[in-house]
């Protein structure tokens, strides 16, 4: 009950102060509420009005005292009732009012936008309940606009603008003509409008302002004079100086763009000053602009609203009459002479005007005669009195007659109000009567009198004018001379000569600009400081002069590079700034030009003290601009910049923080649509750049590359920074290249490179930069493919760039180094030592000329040492190795753990450092690299092709050292390899970094090397980890992204969700068909970056799962426990083939691996098998065929399956079992289950077990785990596809389909068929995902550059395997595959087990059937019937997938009961063209180039027609040329085949050497290959030459009759060389004849063999046995000199009886017999050997004692200095011995490895027999 009582008085009180107005009312109504308020209980809460008058009590009190917590208050309650109140309440549009009111209100005091946000939201709900005709309808308009102006200044959102425009329009039509209340509308709406053209440009809006202005400050001085309250006339008087205020800013815009931040400042005063009278406002307004820092037309507008102001005052407070003569008088006293500017000396004069001559009295019907004083103050009057001033022009003209002497002063007014009248609405009409009457102003002042300097100046600066907006050449030179000729009449003693020379110097500045004339910059600047010398310290002017000079010495400096002027500008800028207080409007633009030029100057100079200056300005140029200002971006992104420079110099990655804070502001500052947008982007940019350069970040780079591309869209071709944009996103992507490795983004790099370099012509101050650029880029893609076209090209674009930067220049030691980097490159490839000598010079300056602390000097420091160890190698100089090793030692101080190049610098130490273990041995040295190794290999940030590398150095050295930590090192290197290889954005560009990068050529035995390494460890165990984790990468990565998540769903759903997500993404991203193309036309950038975020994603999430309990080992590298899951039914072997080791790795279930070493064989016996294999299948003769796959099949069984099958029978594993064969390396291509010996009573392993293969014991797992869908009897779907595309492909026509499926349904009759026009490409997609059986006939294609692109061909287009792994089938579980190549695996890469057939096992079939090469359309219905008769030889029931491979035996078998050619089945595919449409898979152009003799020239002219159309056919491109006498051949985009460019260069090498073009075109056959022997150095007499030339042509050329038959080469004798064509095999054949034939040997010796060799191939039983005892042994019987002599001395002394007695019909070796002989002793003498002589008789001797001690001492020298030079010589041709390489000794092959076997075995079973049997033997193999 009191609470009620309580909240009664409150209301009370509180209507008595709104009557009243007696502030204790408001204060006991608040204290009554509150109380009510404290005393109501849960049950007696305040009334809803009670509590709306709480809220317009604290709002009366806030409106009092300003006090901002009682608004909070106030706004509490009311939305408390608000919220409490329903809809239909009539309460609540009261409620919403206030709330509106306070909440605006709060938005004035307070920039925050969830307030504006609010007064916005609760004004529009005003306007939403006030009905028409509303009466307070006008004020919420206004109250919305306003806010919404108040929150386009905080946001710079255009459509805030836009609303509050039309809403200002709206209450313009709410307020009538007559509405009191109208002009201060027209004033907000005025100010809107010119807010929109400040921000658009559009004339329009200014037109539509300036009407509003003039028709308010009419409606307001008629208002004014109905007003009598003082309060009003304040709040009116307030109206006023704002309005006066917004015609100066309207003026501030036509006149000059600097002016604006003067005026708003003028303006701001103004409204601080509205407790001052009216008339005191005016004067105030008049005080803010001394006219002395005005020209005429600036001042004139400012003058008029002054005059406005006192028209405004005088009906009001009756302001003396001498007040408005004075403001008058000082107009006109300013138009009368520019030379008497100042306020004060005109205020003093008042009289000046009336002793002139051009001041007439004049009267008019409505200005009274005594108070005109001139015909200008009569034009002010006529003006203020309404009239308009087209009125008052004529009148003013009219009363002065012409040629009158005082015409030409009442002239200026109207010549005056015509130019400002152009600079308002840009009408030309009015700019040409200015200049018409400023000319006939000129006309009637003589050359003699005293002001016709100033009609001059003010005719020259209308002209000026004129020039500037029409562009007339004729315009500008008038200016210019008007203005020298008033510089003339104006002595050096005449106070205004400054004023002119500043004209004229700013008139022919603008010719500099328009003309670019040196001559005339120079003119200028000499004008301006005549001009400063003139101003002394205290004259007003020179801080306008002084600006112009800086302007002008700082653009001379950018032409020319002079420091003088660099200096001279900057100090100029700083007298400037002293001059300048700190409240002045042009202090700020002062201080941004300081600053920028003293950042010029240090990048020139290098001083820190300048650097700081800059930034200490630009800091207080940001102060200047607080948070709103709307150029407070602009001082932003200068510091931020200036800032950004002292960190390249520093380092202190607090500056880096600082900097990306600063332009993350800048840039919302700057919204879509912002000019200085772009700008802001490219600045956020770069610094995200750089602190990716610090911290290895890649999402930094990524954000970086987002807001480059930005940025380059916003800057279309044609614009002025495109190149600035082009070249900055072309860095940053070349940089993730550099971190990442993937060649989209090197190529696009490139591309944009070229771009922006086209964008800058020879003489553009850029160029030097994007030629180094670009270079770098070049020097890039020859360090990833070694093009040297790339490095040459580089190397010439560094050398200009260079060039383009002269001693003292910013960049000039960066452009040293990259040129030097270059330069050691290119010395690396072609060994010239003067390019090495050249890189040190260039590296050794550059390092001069890197500060201390400078960001780049690391690099340059460790490339000078990675130059002073080539130098070691090159010259044995030891003191370079140990300054190499301190430089590397030093750079890795300054690299701390966790810099992106700190790897870099680990490695180039380790590296030096085992240089020096080489040299010295230290085992210290060896335990320093292997951790520095381990550290860069561990380091999270960096190149990861770098780490990968040093891995591969780190495991070199470990073995080669027999380190411990070599299997640390194996682990690392296959989980850098995994990152490595999957962080391109493709499975394309995957492989393709697998098979051209230098790290995936490398790294293709790394799995198997690991593995050999840990069975030499005894880990079996492990060795099969490391197997399976370094093999089958590329589709392991997709497998971790289909990873079944039931646990983790159980365990924490959201994160299995997010992973699902992201898994699915990253899948897509990697499935897409992405290849590096230089001719793309939009950038894969945005995609690359996309994808390594959502990696990074996926990254994350996975090592959150791991912190879940129970998911420590969640996507690790599958351990042995979960791989020996995949011997569950039947034994898996692992053959690993290495350098190190062989072994075959038995995985059976439930113990441990059986490891069988196999001794015989290493990586180059399979080699030669696959060799072999190939030869085999290239022989025409079907004999010869099936001969070598038979000896394939049999080296397989010897080499390695024997081992393993007698390994598995002594495991007791029964005969028929499945086994499965999971082969490594090129294991992979060869049939290993065909393996055995192919005769009568011969072992094969068909015989013995069923096999099968599985690329990883993984994907055999994941087969397994898939449930079978199939119940009873499959759904089987089949596809036949005879004639792909439609037509006759170039694969043919396949004419057995139609039976294969004919047998098909006889077998399996409920089969869904698809054949010809069905078996469409989306058709099969579909039904694959229905069926869980298919069968498919079709062509089957292995691309062998592109294996992600091989394919099945369809009716209307391919398949092709990377669409086949984008499919999830769960349903399916049989493929068939009768196709050719769906099995074969790439011979890059067959670890990776990149086929048809395993993309079938991937997308979910658990079993598949395929072939390994071609196979014949015939034999497809046998196969076919054979298979399914067996799969369902129980009628269809119980019909298991499993059994495919036992399906698979039983069609091997009958095809052998069949006697089917083995061949049918062995065919490796020809090389294809591409299909049409697609472009070839080679990267780069290769071009090769010979010369020919001149007599060749007539034929070769002849033949060249057929030389071309014949490698057209190839798609090579051939020239010949004339003039040098050379031919060239050179792939195309067309060209397919990567080796017939070397047939092409075979080619034109054996036109050159004279074979015939119908013979040499014979070379591009595959089977045909071509030997060039050079013997003209071979024999030194001519005569022999010619006569062992002789010898191989033989008698009218049988010999070489001979040799051709013998060895089916075709046998070119010329010349000095010899051209052979033939087998590969053949070719070594005649090598060998024509060498011996010039060492003396008779070719008839090698003939006789040759046919030895042919008879002896007849014999089948002789095909594994050495021949080496039927051929003839062919002895050189010629002795030398020395031999002959010691043979006779052996006969001599066998003779005399003193030698080695002689067994008759022995022969004594002259070496034996030399060995045997004695060095004789001398004869004994009695006397004394001669005593030893001093060392002063031979002085003595020589006459050397009687020498000078200076003469001898520099003969001592001499002998030493000829000593030294001829040790060092010595020491330099060992030093260059050791570079030769040393000859290799020629293994045995494998055939005679065998036979030596065999043979010891013969021999260790003869040894065992009796030695009764041994004679009887003998004496058998004697008979």
């Amino acid at each position: 009950m009191a609470s009620l009582i309580l909240q009664s008085c409150g209301i009370n009180l509180l209507d008595r102060f709104e009557q009243e107005s007696l502030v204790a009312d408001l204060e006991a109504s608040l204290r009554h509420f509150e109380m009510a308020r404290s005393l109501s209980g849960p049950r007696d809460q305040p009334q809803p009005f009670s509590m709306y008058k709480y809220a317009v009590a604290l709002l009366l009190r806030f409106k009092q005292n300003g006090d901002a917590a009682d608004l909070d208050r106030a706004i509490a309650p009311l939305e408390e009732v608000l919220k409490t109140q329903p809809e239909s309440h009539p309460l609540r549009p009261l409620v919403i009012k206030t709330l509106a009111e306070a909440h605006c209100s709060r938005s004035e005091s307070s920039t925050n936008i969830s307030n504006l946000d609010a007064a916005i939201q609760y004004t529009q709900q005003v306007l939403n309940i006030c009905p028409p005709g509303d009466p307070e309808l006008g004020v919420s308009y206004t109250r919305l606009a306003t806010t919404l102006m108040r929150r386009f200044r905080v946001t710079s959102s255009v459509p805030d603008l836009d609303d509050a425009l039309r809403l200002y329009r709206n209450v313009l039509e709410i307020r009538a003509p007559g509405h009191l209340e109208r002009w201060t509308t027209l004033a907000d709406l005025s100010k809107a409008l010119r807010l929109r053209y400040s921000l658009l440009e559009d004339r329009e809006d200014l037109h539509h302002a300036v009407v509003c202005e003039r028709e308010a400050w009419d409606l307001s001085l008629s208002n004014q004079s109905d007003q009598t309250s003082k309060s009003q006339n304040r709040v009116t008087d307030s109206r006023t100086i704002t309005l006066t205020a917004q015609f100066l800013d309207h003026h501030s815009v036509l006149i000059e763009a600097d002016r604006k931040n003067r005026i708003g400042q003028l303006k701001e005063m103004i409204q601080d000053k509205t407790g001052m009278s009216v008339r005191e406002q005016g004067l105030f307004l008049q005080g803010r602009f001394p006219l002395d820092e005005w020209t005429i037309e600036q001042c004139i507008p400012i003058t008029e609203n002054i005059i406005y102001v006192v028209n405004i005052t005088k009906p009001m407070h009756a302001t003396p009459p001498e007040n408005n003569v004075l403001l008058r008088t000082k107009l006109g006293s300013f138009s009368y002479s520019q030379g008497e500017k100042k306020v004060g000396e005109i205020a003093d004069r008042p009289s000046r005007a009336s002793q002139d001559e051009d001041v007439i009295p004049l009267v008019t019907p409505n200005v009274p005669r005594e108070n005109a004083q001139s015909a200008f103050e009569m034009a002010i009057e006529m003006e203020e009195m309404g009239f308009p001033k087209e009125d008052i022009i004529h009148t003013v003209l009219e009363h002065i007659p012409l040629g009158g002497p005082r015409r030409p002063g009442s002239l200026y007014y109207p010549a005056d109000t015509s130019r400002a009248n152009f600079m308002r609405d840009g009408d030309y009409t009015e700019l040409d009567a200015s200049i018409a009457h400023y000319q006939e102003a000129l006309e009637l002042r003589p050359p003699s009198h005293p002001k016709r300097s100033f009609w001059l100046d003010n005719l020259a600066n209308a002209l000026l004018t004129r020039f500037h907006r029409a562009g007339d050449r004729m315009d500008l030179d008038s200016a210019i001379r008007h203005h020298q000729e008033a510089l003339q009449l104006r002595p050096p003693e005449d106070p205004d000569r400054s004023s002119s020379l500043n004209n004229l110097a700013g008139a022919i500045r603008a010719r500099f600009d328009q003309f670019r004339d040196r001559a005339d910059l120079q003119a200028a600047i000499e004008c301006f400081q005549e001009a400063l010398e003139l101003c002394p310290s205290g004259d007003l002017r020179r801080s306008a002069i002084l600006d112009n000079l800086a302007a002008g010495m700082q653009t001379r400096f950018n032409l020319v590079g002079d420091r003088v002027s660099l200096d001279k500008a900057t100090e100029c800028y700083q007298e400037v700034l002293g001059l300048y207080p700190t409240s002045h409007p042009q202090r700020l633009r002062c201080l941004s030009s300081l600053a920028n030029a003293l950042l010029v100057r240090f990048q020139k100079a290098g001083n820190r003290a300048d650097l700081d200056a800059a930034i200490r300005h630009h800091q207080e140029a940001l102060q200047c601009r607080p948070p709103g200002h709307p150029s407070r971006s602009v001082s932003l992104n200068n510091l931020a910049s200036a800032i950004q420079t002292r960190f390249d110099q520093v380092g202190d990655r607090a500056d880096l923080h600082t900097i990306i804070e600063y332009f993350q502001e800048a840039l919302e500052l700057c919204p879509s649509g912002h000019p200085h947008r772009p700008i802001s982007l490219n600045n956020l940019a770069k610094a995200m750049q750089t602190r990716s350069n610090q911290v290895g970040n890649l999402a930094s780079l990524d954000t970086a590359i987002v807001c480059y591309q930005e940025a380059l869209e916003l800057s279309p071709p044609g614009h002025p920074r495109r190149s600035v944009s082009l070249n900055n996103l072309a860095s940053a992507i070349k940089l993730r290249f550099d971190r990442v490795g993937d060649r989209i983004d090197l190529n696009t790099a490139t591309k944009f490179y070229k771009e922006a370099l086209e964008l800058c012509p020879p003489g553009n101050p850029h160029r030097p930069a994007r030629l180094n650029n670009l270079a770098n880029a070049l020097k890039t893609g020859f360090d990833l493919i070694g093009n040297l076209a790339n490095l040459h090209t580089a190397i010439t674009y560094y050398q200009e760039a260079l060039e383009l930067s002269p001693p003292g220049h910013f960049h000039r030691s960066t452009r040293l180094n990259n040129l030097a980097t270059a330069m050691h490159a290119r010395f690396g490839q072609g060994g010239d030592r003067a390019d090495f000598d050249t890189a040190i010079e260039y590296y050794q300056e550059a390092l001069k000329l890197y500060p201390p602390g400078h960001s780049e000097r690391l690099g340059c420091l460790s490339n000078l040492a990675n130059a002073l160890s080539t130098r070691f190698d090159l010259d044995g100089d030891s003191a370079s190795l140990d300054m190499a090793i301190r430089s590397h030692e030093d750079t890795l101080e300054l690299r701390p753990p966790g810099h992106p190049d700190r790897p870099a610098s680990l490695y180039n130490l380790g590296i030096a450092l085992m240089i020096r273990r080489d040299q010295a041995g230290d085992a210290e040295d060896i335990e320093r690299v292997v951790s520095l190794f381990e550290d860069a290999c561990l380091h999270e940030h960096g190149s990861l092709e770098l780490r990968c590398q040093t891995s591969l150095k780190w495991i070199a050295l470990a073995l080669q050292s027999k380190h411990p930590s070599a299997l640390r090192a194996f682990t690392a290197a296959l989980e850098l390899l995994d990152t490595f290889v999957t962080m391109s954005s493709s499975l394309g560009l995957q492989h393709i970094q697998f098979v051209n990068s230098r790290i995936g050529i490398s790294a293709r035995t790394l799995a198997s090397d690991a593995a050999a390494f840990a069975l030499d460890e005894k880990q079996p165990q492990r060795a099969i980890e490391l197997l399976e984790q370094g093999r089958g990468i590329l589709l392991a990565q997709l497998v971790r992204h289909r990873t079944v998540l039931d646990d983790l769903r159980d365990a924490s759903p959201a994160l299995a969700a997010e992973l699902m997500d992201l898994s699915s993404q990253l899948e897509h991203s990697v499935n897409q068909n992405r290849a590096p193309r230089m001719d793309q036309d939009t950038p894969e950038s945005d995609v690359i970056g996309r994808h390594h975020k959502l990696s990074r994603q996926w990254t994350d999430a996975v090592s959150r799962i791991r912190l879940l309990s129970g998911f420590s080992t969640f996507l690790k590298p599958t351990p042995f426990d979960a791989l020996s899951r995949a011997a569950d039914k039947g034994p898996v072997i692992l053959v690993n083939i290495s350098k190190l080791r062989s072994d075959a790795i038995i995985l059976r279930d439930g113990t441990e691996p059986e490891v069988v070493n196999l001794p015989d064989v290493g990586p180059i016996d399979i080699l030669d098998i696959c060799t072999c294999m190939a030869k085999a299948l290239d022989q025409s003769d079907p004999r010869l065929r099936a001969s070598g796959i038979d000896e394939v099949l049999r080296l397989l069984w010897e080499l390695v399956v024997r081992f393993v099958v007698e390994r598995l029978k002594e495991l007791g594993l029964p005969g028929g079992s499945r086994i499965w064969w999971c082969p490594t390396s090129w294991l992979c291509l060869l049939p290993l289950h065909a393996a055995g010996i192919y005769r009568p009573k011969q072992p094969r392993l068909p015989d013995m077990f069923v096999s099968s293969y599985t690329p990883t014991l993984s994907a055999l797992i994941r087969a397994r785990s898939r449930p079978s869908s199939s119940v009873g009897r499959p759904s089987i779907l089949a596809i036949g596809v005879p004639e792909p595309d439609g037509r006759d492909g170039a694969d043919g026509i396949l004419q057995f389909v139609g039976e294969e499926l004919r047998r098909l349904l006889e077998c399996v009759s409920d089969a869904e068929l698809m054949k010809g026009q069905d078996a469409t490409h989306d058709a099969v997609l579909e039904q694959l995902l229905t069926h869980s059986w298919v069968h498919l006939s079709c062509h089957g294609h292995q691309d062998i550059q592109q294996p992600f692109q091989s394919r099945f061909r369809l009716q209307d287009k391919p398949l092709h395997m990377q669409e086949i792994i984008r499919k999830n089938l769960p349903d399916a579980d049989l493929a068939f595959l009768s196709a050719c190549h769906t099995a074969t695996g790439d011979r890059n890469t067959p670890d990776e087990g990149l086929h048809l057939a395993a993309a079938m096992q991937f997308a979910g079939f658990k079993g598949v059937v395929g072939t390994l090469w071609a196979m014949d359309d015939i034999d497809g219905p046998e196969v076919t019937e054979t298979f399914y008769k067996y799969m369902y030889r129980n009628g269809g029931e119980a019909v298991n997938y499993e059994d495919g491979a036992k399906g698979v035996h039983e069609v091997s078998k009958a095809l052998r009961k069949k006697k089917v050619p083995v061949d049918r089945w062995w065919k490796l595919p020809a090389l294809e063209p591409p299909e049409t449409g697609k472009k070839a898979a080679l990267l780069d152009e290769s071009s090769f180039a010979t010369l020919f003799p001149k007599y060749r020239e007539k034929y070769l002219r002849e033949v060249w027609p057929i030389v071309t159309t014949t490698l057209e056919h190839h798609s090579i491109a051939c020239m010949l040329d004339l003039i040098n006498g050379s031919m060239s051949v050179r792939t195309t985009r067309k060209t397919y085949d990567p080796f017939i460019i070397l047939k092409a260069r075979d080619l034109i090498k054996l036109l050159a050497r004279g074979v015939p073009v119908n013979q040499s075109i014979k070379i591009l056959d595959d089977a045909i290959s071509c030997d060039i022997i050079k013997i003209g150095n071979m024999v030194s007499s001519n005569d022999r030459f010619v006569k062992r030339r002789q010898r191989i042509v033989g008698p009218e050329g049988s010999t070489l009759k001979a040799i051709e038959l013998l060895t089916s080469c075709y046998v070119l004798v010329q010349g000095n060389t010899v051209a052979v064509m033939g087998p590969y095999k053949s070719l070594g054949d005649v090598r060998r004849i024509v060498l011996d034939c010039m060492k003396n040997i008779h070719p008839i010796y090698r003939i006789k063999e040759l046919m030895i060799r042919r008879e002896l191939a007849k014999d089948p039983k002789l095909a594994g046995e050495s021949w080496d005892r039927f051929l003839p042994k062919f002895k050189k019987r010629n002795l030398t000199t020395a031999e002959k002599s010691a043979k006779k001395r052996a006969v001599a002394a066998a003779a005399a009886g003193t030698g080695v007695d002689a067994e008759p019909g022995a022969v004594s070796e002259p070496s034996a017999q030399l060995k045997v002989q004695k060095k004789e002793k001398k004869p004994y003498t009695p006397f004394p050997p001669a005593p030893t002589p001093r060392k002063v008789d031979l002085q003595m001797e020589t006459g050397e004692y009687w020498l000078k001690r200076d003469v001898r001492a520099a003969r001592k020298e001499e002998e030493k200095f000829k000593k030294q030079v001829t040790i060092t010589a010595q020491r330099k041709a060992e030093k260059e011995r050791r570079f030769q390489a040393p000859e290799e000794a020629v293994e045995d092959k494998v055939e005679e490895r065998l036979r030596k076997r065999k043979v010891a075995q013969a021999a260790v079973y003869l040894g065992q027999g009796d030695d009764e049997e041994r004679p009887r033997k003998k004496k058998r193999k004697a008979a």
